[in-house]
């Protein structure tokens, strides 16, 4: 109804590290996948099916790490003594996963196809996509209703905030 809302994201991943000049967001999983899960064409499918939900965290988790970056809130060490805001420049940032049930797969990171490629582009992009999800969940005309899945998986190692 034009209200403005607060909306507080936050999220932990099991590991942040530099693998060849590639700055990876990594989280482990102990199920499995389908190589479609991980794809989608434009954040509007986001929206529509809910089977795309690991794109939409490995989405938010760049998205959060590029902030705690920005804002120069990452404690974590890059090499050559690199500073994070330096690193953001420096090292694509790939956010992915390690299913332990397809380890040889290595590690599976997500194809969103009409995300940007510059960190200018995909901040407002994703702020676009979330601001979204928050008007569909507080349109009242939609019901409200809980998905089952599969938990809570996630370490305890790096948590990212942003108001």
């Amino acid at each position: 109804n034009g209200k403005r809302v607060r909306v507080f994201l936050s999220g932990k991943t099991d590991r942040i590290d530099v693998v060849k000049d590639n700055l990876r967001i990594v989280d482990y999983k102990t199920g499995t996948y389908y190589e479609a899960d991980l794809k989608a064409d434009g954040k509007d499918v986001l929206l529509e099916n809910p089977e795309k939900d690991k794109v939409v965290q490995l989405m938010l988790y760049k998205y959060l790490l590029i902030k705690e970056m920005q804002a120069n809130r990452f404690d974590g060490s890059f090499p050559n003594s690199t500073s994070a805001k330096d690193a953001l420049e420096k090292f694509p940032i790939l956010s992915g996963y390690y299913f332990f049930r397809k380890m040889k797969k290595g590690f599976v990171g997500y194809e969103l196809k009409d995300e940007p490629k510059t960190i200018h582009e995909f901040m407002p992009y994703t702020e676009d996509f979330v601001n979204a999800v928050v008007r569909d969940m507080l349109d009242e005309s939609k019901p409200f209703r809980e998905r089952g899945g599969e938990g809570s998986e996630g370490g305890e190692n790096q948590e990212m905030r942003e108001e």
